[in-house]
């Protein structure tokens, strides 16, 4: 729980500058753990929320409810963020969050949050932050969905979680994505059938790969490029480097 709390806290302060008081303040933070199993939703759409919920193990998603046996995954979560902190200022669920595969969660009430809030302004300054460059990502998910072909779409996607996980340096490295192919159709909002086709077409493009729950990227100046990917809205989350297109 520790080093999810300090994974939040890397992504507050590479954009707010903290005091060492406030950053004590966020690492003091408790709650209570739950263990989920894959495909556990944890915040039903419509709840009143009293908790937020940070990611301390696993992948877990924002879900559109189905539509006609299909439903769209709308975000990515990973170790470290809190989906629901919007909850804190807004305590309706607009959406539902799930375990995308086994994952653990620590819920922390809003009663904590707020309370570090009133009392450190930077704390406040760091989350207001957070929850515009959470709105700029789901603003680019769906530029992903309108604007791309499939192919981009899937590496558009693998290059901004290669990131956000904090993957190796280097134009070819890998990394773990627990997720199935149905999953990522969700995602991208393809058939399965369609995702399987274009990830066919990356493989033997040798821009990436996807099996058994694990990327394995080929050429990550390739894919960057096919996927069309400019990191800047992520500002602080992953490695802001060498992984800038050429």
């Amino acid at each position: 729980m520790q080093l999810s709390l300090q994974f939040f806290l890397q992504m507050l302060t590479s954009t707010t500058k903290l005091t060492s008081q406030e950053c004590d303040a966020i690492l003091s933070l408790t709650g209570t753990r739950e263990e989920l199993p894959s495909h556990t939703t944890f915040v039903d759409q419509g709840s009143t929320l009293e908790s937020v919920c940070l990611v301390v193990e696993g992948l877990c998603g924002r879900l559109e409810p189905a539509k006609e046996e299909r439903q769209q995954i709308t975000g990515l979560y990973v170790k470290g963020d809190i989906p629901d902190l919007y909850g804190v200022y807004i305590p309706n669920a607009n959406e539902s969050f799930i375990a995308l595969c086994p994952s653990s969660i620590l819920r922390i009430r809003h009663s904590s949050i707020r309370k570090i809030i009133n009392e450190h302004p930077g704390i406040a300054e760091a989350i207001t932050r957070y929850l515009l460059i959470y709105a700029a990502t789901t603003s680019v998910w769906l530029v992903n969905l309108g604007a791309r072909d499939a192919a981009s779409r899937i590496s558009h996607f693998f290059c901004e979680t290669a990131l956000r996980l904090r993957a190796e340096e280097g134009n070819a490295f890998s990394f773990p994505l627990r997720i199935t192919q149905t999953q990522l159709s969700e995602i991208v909002g393809l058939s399965a059938v369609h995702v399987n086709r274009s990830l066919k077409s990356l493989r033997e493009a040798e821009l990436v790969s996807f099996m058994s729950g694990r990327v394995h990227v080929l050429d990550w100046q390739g894919l960057v490029k096919a996927a069309g990917f400019d990191p800047a809205y992520l500002r602080h989350q992953g490695k802001q480097l060498r992984f800038a297109p050429a």
